[in-house]
């Protein structure tokens, strides 16, 4: 089985050295090997490694070659895989930002290995876009979608823009309304 990562960085995947051996009443469990997997290098390895190494580590942008495809094809599904899984991270990322802002607790600040997924993710779909235009269409997107001023648009429509109506009195109005 042929494998290609794109990760950024080389990975040593831990898979069965072999089947536990028994001496009489005891079990030996041999220690795992580690099989090196370095980035953007198509690399042989045994059925069953393979198919541990894809359980583990496939999401994260390691694909196995299939029948009859080409390395440049196994590239860009790895980078496509690779793409996904950052914005999977992404966009939970996003999501507990925003449960938290909404019930008012500290928001997580995120961390150095976050930053690194959201650099990549940037570069990663520049570079996705420029090279193949009927995947751009296709490709999920983190940004977040654009929530329509509804009222806003109505009171354009009658000529009346956002700081000649404001939606209350402004800070500090004296109004005849206690608490207002």
């Amino acid at each position: 089985m042929r494998l290609l990562s794109v990760r950024p960085d080389d990975i040593d995947a831990p898979v069965f050295r072999g089947r536990p051996v028994q001496f009489a009443a005891e079990e030996l469990i041999l220690p795992n090997r580690l099989v090196h997997i370095p980035s953007g290098v198509p690399i042989t390895v045994k059925d069953e490694d393979g198919t541990l190494i894809l359980e583990r580590f496939g999401v994260s942008g390691i694909v196995a070659q299939r029948d009859g495809e080409s390395d440049e094809d196994m590239l860009w599904r790895a980078k496509e895989t690779r793409y996904n899984f950052l914005v999977r991270h992404l966009t939970n990322y996003r999501q507990l930002v925003n449960s938290q802002l909404a019930s008012g607790s500290p928001v997580p600040l995120p961390t150095p290995e976050m930053r690194a997924l959201n650099a990549e993710y940037g570069r990663l779909s520049k570079e996705i876009l420029a090279n193949d235009p009927v995947l751009k269409a296709a490709l999920p997107t983190v940004e977040p979608q654009p929530i329509a001023d509804v009222m806003g648009e109505e009171l354009a429509s009658f000529g009346v823009g956002k700081r000649v109506a404001p939606f209350g009195p402004p800070e500090g109005a004296a109004t005849d309304v206690p608490g207002l």
